[in-house]
């Protein structure tokens, strides 16, 4: 490998961790601050239509934690206060047909922050501004300027 190829390589990998570490302080701080909320959410997993088909999901995080509790806290404002999986993935909270389920995004959404269709993966960076982007807005705007999605400097 010439030498211009190995800079490449290590700025691509420093570029990655410290996106990582900064992602990982955001997230450690949310979790821990619980002082948006004044009371503690436990959704019904049986009254959840998502989890008809699909079932064995675990939670992306500890349900008490920060970042859950606001995702509980979310569903509730739009009217699905045990269908969370909606916040970030959109869909058809009352549908039961993987077609319907899976077809645009609740009205709520439509007028306020939140997935403006289906998103089977919601972190993609050509969507995540209305999905992770709810809460997560310096890293999801951070990633459009990173070098791993420029490249900047490559020759």
């Amino acid at each position: 490998m010439n030498f211009f190829r190995k800079l490449l390589i290590a700025t691509l990998f420093f570029g990655v961790v410290l996106f990582s570490l900064t992602s990982f302080q955001e997230n450690t701080f949310r979790d821990n601050d619980q002082s948006w909320t004044t009371k503690t959410r436990t959704p019904d997993p049986n009254q959840n239509n998502c989890l008809i088909c699909h079932t064995g999901i675990s939670h992306i995080r500890d349900p008490q934690s920060g970042m859950m509790q606001q995702i509980y806290e979310t569903a509730e404002k739009a009217g699905f206060s045990n269908n969370e999986c909606i916040v970030c993935h959109g869909g058809n909270p009352l549908a039961i047909e993987a077609e319907k389920a899976h077809d645009g995004t609740i009205k709520y959404f439509t007028k306020n922050e939140g997935p403006k269709n289906f998103y089977p993966d919601p972190g993609s960076p050509w969507i995540n501004e209305n999905s992770c982007g709810q809460c997560h807005t310096e890293q999801v705007s951070a990633q459009m300027t990173s070098l791993m999605f420029t490249e900047a400097g490559k020759i």
